[in-house]
């Protein structure tokens, strides 16, 4: 009868630690995690929140800032979807100054943006380049226009430079995924350039193309790497300068290679597009005083609902940052009149977050200045949770690994953050990001969807 009872006693401490102690298991696994050799110079913070009760099951360093990388995305997208709705669409407006005389406009087209960053973007059938072209065509027919002796141009009143927020390595601004950003967007700031490289290792690459709507001088320092070695080519160029630097390897011994760049100046390649292919961009232009703009065409997007699905899936860094511009917009009384980082910042203090916890200098990620806590991107799935325009976030978030979630990756970084759900229906969601690791970065990510894995299998059993 007393051993039964010791028994008896020894199973209900047993229950005590557990109950006590819900995530044990996950304590056990990011333990195990952090001894990696890779992180053995790293910082590691990993944060998991019920979504029932909101309260942290587990966390460590949750409260130390890190770089984000990409996940940083997933504070941008809740936000936008918060201030603007996820009907928000982006507009852009075509209009002419001057007279009509028969069928000729005695005057020049004006386009005014509003940072749509997927205008000429080949993602959806209505953003498309020949698309809009067609649009645009059918609105001058419509008021009677058939040719412009005028020309086209951006709206004298609007910067239309392109943007590069701080921080941003020089290395990255000239390539596909630096674009920069500009109220006039075109064909998401991108182009494609084509390479004919050697037939031998270090043969000479000759480009093919010219950037489009562009008399941009190129350097070409592009040369044949070695057979299957892939792109190694990078491109460099300073913001409204007057040259392109191309640079780096391409593998020898194929026919073609092509590569995506950042065009350098979207507003003059859209009024280049759609001058030509209205069919109003070869002749000799007269020059026309600006005047009062009579608008016959407005575009909108796709709404911010739609828009954020390729952001988030995507990792484009073009729409954060147009996100952030928007953001910046807001006129409401509760947010002041501040930069786009201060009104972000100040919403989510009156949600819950410290400004401290969220230093960054972009609305993608790509600066590896950035800085955010887990426990702060914790929050913001939390609050996401419980908003009416959730169902659009999270169907953006890509899966990855089984699980939905969001991944960034710069160098030294490696992040991941979106929601687990548990075989009893139970939902949480964390964020977890490690910052200067060594070695092999595709070994840590193994490493880290088996940490995740475990995770995931850890919160069958909280309660």
């Amino acid at each position: 009868m007393v051993k039964l009872t010791l028994v008896f006693a020894g199973l209900i401490s047993i229950y005590n630690i557990k109950a006590q102690d819900p995530a044990s298991g996950i304590r056990t696994a990011f333990q195990s995690f952090e001894k990696n050799p890779e992180l053995r110079n790293a910082a590691v913070s990993l944060c998991v929140a019920d979504i029932s009760s909101g309260k942290i099951v587990f966390e460590k360093n949750s409260q130390t800032g890190l770089a984000p990388a990409s996940c940083l995305k997933v504070l941008t997208a809740v936000t936008v979807l918060e201030m603007f709705g996820k009907d928000y669409r982006f507009q852009t407006r075509f209009g002419y100054t001057g007279t009509i005389s028969g069928e000729m406009l005695d005057g020049n087209i004006i386009i005014t943006g509003s940072g749509d960053p997927s205008l000429g973007s080949e993602r959806f059938k209505e953003t498309s380049p020949s698309q809009i072209c067609a649009e645009v065509e059918k609105r001058l027919k419509n008021k009677g226009i058939k040719g412009v002796r005028g020309g086209w141009q951006t709206d004298p009143f609007q910067n239309t430079e392109v943007h590069i927020p701080g921080g941003w390595p020089w290395e990255d601004i000239g390539n596909y995924y630096g674009a920069g950003f500009s109220l006039l967007n075109w064909h998401e700031n991108s182009y494609r350039i084509y390479l004919r490289p050697g037939k031998k290792e270090r043969d000479p690459v000759v480009i093919t193309n010219k950037i489009p709507g562009s008399d941009f001088p190129v350097r070409n320092e592009i040369v044949s790497g070695k057979k299957g070695s892939g792109d190694n080519a990078y491109i460099f160029f300073k913001p409204v300068s007057d040259s392109i630097i191309y640079r780096g390897t391409i593998p020898c011994c194929v026919d073609s290679f092509d590569i995506d760049a950042a065009m350098p100046d979207p507003a003059n390649q859209i009024i280049s597009f759609l001058s030509s292919c209205t069919g109003n961009g070869s002749q000799q232009k007269q020059i026309f005083p600006f005047t009062a703009v009579t608008n016959f065409y407005t575009y909108q997007s796709p709404t911010i609902g739609v828009l954020t699905k390729p952001f988030l899936q995507k990792s484009i860094n073009l729409y954060g940052e147009s996100f952030l511009y928007l953001i910046g917009t807001k006129p409401t009384s509760t947010f002041g009149s501040g930069e786009s980082i201060d009104i972000l910042k100040e919403f989510w203090q009156k949600n819950g977050i410290e400004k401290t916890a969220i230093q960054i200098f972009d609305g993608s990620g790509l600066s590896p200045s950035n800085r955010i806590t887990t426990d702060a991107l914790v929050k913001v799935l939390l609050y996401a949770k419980k908003r009416s325009w959730f169902p659009d976030f999270f169907d953006g978030l890509p899966v990855i690994n089984g699980i939905k979630m969001k991944s960034g990756a710069i160098e030294g970084v490696r992040s991941y953050t979106g929601y687990l759900k548990s075989e009893n229906g139970k939902e949480y969601c964390f964020s977890l990001i490690v910052n200067n690791f060594s070695g092999s970065s595709s070994e840590l990510t193994s490493k880290i969807f088996s940490l995740l894995s475990k995770v995931k299998l850890e919160v069958n059993v909280l309660r």
